[in-house]
């Protein structure tokens, strides 16, 4: 999660967030540390507005199975370019 930290988990196969109030997951360093994701499910996340910027879903070209629930001020699953607020791991 960020912290003003880079996490780094190239083998991480399996992600669950639950009920963390935060409005970013993923930051642009990221898009090399979770290639191996295989299933990330967000449960929870209140005030998450998107999940993933386009080039942080290429990045995750192992991903096969993606569950979103009870995120009630999300809007969309991309981040639009022009958004500031995009989804900071």
């Amino acid at each position: 999660l960020y912290m003003f930290l880079q996490v780094s988990i190239p083998k991480l196969e399996w992600l669950e967030l639950s009920s963390i109030n935060i409005q970013k997951i993923w930051s642009d360093q990221s898009q090399h540390c979770f290639q191996n994701l295989l299933t990330l499910n967000v449960t929870d996340c209140g005030d998450l507005k998107y999940l993933l910027s386009f080039s942080m879903a290429g990045s995750l070209m192992n991903l096969q199975s993606l569950f979103v629930s009870a995120c009630e001020m999300m809007e969309d699953i991309f981040c639009p370019e022009h958004a500031e607020v995009c989804g900071v791991i």
